[in-house]
């Protein structure tokens, strides 16, 4: 073949091999990505609760980015209010499958949170510690979407125990638990199934008929029972047992004890 006929062969091929790659370019378009506007407030009350009691002490933000078919989650950090609207921004990829969660604690508190999302109730909690109130919740979106608005729920119960006769000289008390739950999940928002013993150390009261309270993890939509210590320290001590303590994430229990 002479090179004139090579050569005006390749000229010839050269639009086929563009047609062909601006036709694979039409099948397979650039991924675009799009800003998400969160606008997102704590709830301040609990589905049943005692006034009185202290502020919310949250101060802090944890946020996670599920994306799907991806195992490990994008995750950052920021300052919250939990008495007004806390604004943030992230960027996802339009059409895409993701489930965001939000956890806000204090940055005190000791919880224990991983890079997979699992939340971890501190090893040594004190009672009477306004610190272990927390709040979380779950979103599923498509990305594409400018703006939401998200609504953080209590991602404990709490109890609370008062005292029929204030004690004069109550100082200090401690609550514990028989069977408790240790962790909780932010990617689907349920409490891990082991349950162990789970002891608060002694704190000062937080008056002298209302002697006690501690937050704990508890599933979300049912109680669960547990057996509750309660011990007094001061002049007048006290201590009592008391069996099938309900607790109920968000909800608080209101324990009178008839001494």
């Amino acid at each position: 073949m002479s090179m004139l006929v090579k050569k005006y062969c390749r000229l010839a091929l050269l639009p086929l091999l563009m047609l062909a790659l601006f036709s694979c370019s039409k099948q397979q378009p650039a991924v675009q990505e799009s800003e998400l506007s969160l606008s997102l407030v704590c709830e301040q009350d609990f589905l049943s609760s005692k006034a009185g009691e202290g502020s919310i002490a949250v101060d802090c933000l944890h946020y996670f980015v599920f994306a799907d078919g991806e195992s490990t989650p994008l995750s950052g950090q920021t300052i919250f209010d939990p008495t007004g609207t806390n604004n943030l921004k992230l960027r996802l990829f339009k059409d895409k499958a993701y489930v965001l969660a939000f956890w806000a604690q204090n940055n005190a508190s000791g919880y224990d949170i991983s890079a997979s999302g699992k939340v971890s109730f501190p090893e040594t909690p004190a009672s009477n510690d306004s610190k272990l109130d927390a709040f979380y919740a779950t979103v599923p979106i498509t990305g594409g979407q400018g703006s939401l608005s998200v609504s953080l729920k209590r991602a404990v119960a709490k109890v609370s125990v008062s005292l029929s006769k204030a004690l004069t000289s109550a100082a200090s008390s401690s609550l514990s638990f028989d069977s408790a739950h240790k962790s909780f999940s932010l990617l689907d928002g349920e409490v891990s199934d082991d349950l162990s013993t789970l002891n608060f150390s002694p704190a000062s009261c937080p008056g002298t008929q209302n002697v006690a309270y501690a937050y704990l993890f508890a599933p979300q939509n049912q109680a669960h029972s547990c057996t509750m210590t309660l011990k007094v320290f001061g002049s007048s001590a006290l201590s009592t047992t008391l069996n099938n303590i309900p607790v109920q994430r968000n909800i608080q229990t209101n324990i009178t004890y008839n001494n």
